[in-house]
């Protein structure tokens, strides 16, 4: 998403808002030390910074971050995708060069809410992240720019 937007582009997966939460992997680092240092066992959490974004949000961060003004939002149909995502992958097993698009990407890509509920992991095991999105992107997007990924 970040190369896209350098680009110029803004492109979302189908017609309707999608929500997401996210997590910075630092703070992932510190939910799976809290749950080996703690007693409870057998139990499963869903890992989030605690917040809910749209897709519009999260560019928007990137845009911003990256320093992007103008860029074309484009919406494309999920149809669209999902051939893109089909081509992309056969073109990848010809070339035998990875694509970022495939089909599993395609199913990912559609579902319209991911939302992950923490609070069971906060009451449970103290877990209070310390990375939003912006700040865990301003991270990555330094990152990526200090090893020439962008």
């Amino acid at each position: 998403m970040v190369k896209t937007i350098l680009s110029g582009l803004d492109v979302s997966a189908g017609m309707r808002e999608q929500r997401l939460t996210f997590i910075y992997v630092r703070d992932l680092v510190d939910a799976a030390f809290l749950a080996l240092q703690s007693a409870v066992s057998g139990k499963a959490y869903f890992v989030s910074d605690g917040n809910v974004y749209t897709d519009k949000e999260y560019t928007a961060l990137i845009r911003t971050i990256l320093g992007k003004k103008f860029v074309l939002r484009l919406k494309m149909p999920l149809a669209v995708i999902r051939l893109v995502s089909v081509v992309a992958e056969e073109v990848s097993k010809i070339t035998k060069k990875p694509s970022t698009l495939n089909r599993d990407k395609f199913k990912i890509m559609k579902q319209r809410n991911w939302i992950c509920e923490v609070k069971p992991l906060q009451k449970e095991l103290g877990f209070s992240a310390k990375y939003d999105l912006n700040r865990g992107l301003e991270e990555s997007i330094q990152w990526y720019k200090d090893h020439q990924w962008i």
